[in-house]
């Protein structure tokens, strides 16, 4: 049977559960060009497609998130954090993406992700300012 190979490791990938999570970059450590690593100030990263095992090559603290939507609301939180709000802003984007008022990457790519971050960003800080009191409703 000619491509065996090949329809078994599709096969593979199409079954293996996406996982996703995030840590602090090694020192030493480049995650810059890393197919499956973001970072957006090159101290902490959120991984995606990755085993913890094999997370923890290239991040310390590996925390493993359920779900792409967890994952996304995760990114999100950590990047807009207000001391002000703490965990109320993981809900509200939670919930958000969970209900399609926030739209995901349109493709599970690094480069999706930081555009998408951009694309979302006014969303998640209407959404903090709105918490915090600071902003209209």
């Amino acid at each position: 049977m000619p491509g065996w190979k090949e329809k078994m490791a599709h096969f593979w990938e199409t079954i293996r559960p996406h996982t996703f999570g995030a840590g602090f970059i090694r020192g030493g450590v480049s995650v810059v060009g890393h197919p499956n690593l973001v970072t957006f100030d090159g101290v902490s990263a959120y991984f995606f497609g990755l085993t913890e095992k094999e997370a923890a090559r290239f991040l310390d603290g590996v925390t493993m998130l359920s779900g792409y939507t967890g994952w996304l609301a995760y990114m999100l939180q950590e990047l807009f954090f207000d001391e002000a709000v703490g965990d109320d802003l993981y809900g509200e984007i939670f919930d958000g993406l969970h209900n399609g008022i926030i739209k995901g990457p349109p493709e599970l790519s690094v480069e999706a992700v930081y555009l998408w971050v951009e694309d979302v960003a006014p969303q998640v800080e209407g959404m903090l300012a709105k918490l915090t009191g600071s902003g209209e409703g």
